[in-house]
């Protein structure tokens, strides 16, 4: 799904909650690699709106049962346009924000980050192979919260990437 576009989740399922998160675009299969190979194999960088149906996912945690269901739904993750990594002057540079209706909800930046970038991709290649066109979520800052319909969405990141975009009425 596509976060330049409005984002319309089945509220008719219950709450639906947001978390902006950095999105990592690879470029070529990476498995057991170095630092600087991770490093190397992600070609771009976005935003993701990671969406979780809040409701199911508290019903089923409460039976001791998976939840990807409440993760996993049509629009549950729709992503930006990937930035080139030329335009991100380092890791630790980073920023991102999420305003909801003018007011920043969520705020992070990789130095913040527990894992470096590519510390985080090398792991992860360590136990699965990553693939080109794999998309690796990061992770969000604390400000998740529920979406509302009609909320007007902005989402910066350093290098030049601002998304416009609303929740459908």
């Amino acid at each position: 799904m596509d976060l330049t576009k409005p984002l319309d989740p089945p509220f008719s399922r219950g709450d639906v909650h947001y978390e902006a998160e950095l999105a990592l675009l690879v470029g070529e299969t990476l498995t057991h690699a170095t630092m600087d190979e991770a490093e190397r194999g992600i070609v771009g960088i976005g935003l993701a709106m990671d969406l979780t149906l809040r409701d199911i996912q508290t019903t089923l945690k409460e039976k001791g049962h998976p939840w990807e269901i409440a993760k996993a739904f049509d629009g549950a993750c729709p992503l930006s346009p990937f930035l080139p990594l030329s335009r991100v002057p380092n890791w630790n540079a980073l920023a991102f924000t999420l305003e909801i209706d003018g007011e920043e909800r969520q705020h992070g930046e990789g130095a913040d980050m527990i894992f470096a970038i590519p510390s985080l991709v090398a792991e992860m290649s360590r136990h699965f192979t990553l693939e080109p066109g794999d998309v690796i979520l990061t992770g969000t800052p604390s400000g998740v919260g529920e979406l509302v319909r009609g909320s007007s969405l902005r989402l910066t990141l350093t290098g030049g990437l601002e998304i416009n975009t609303s929740v459908v009425e």
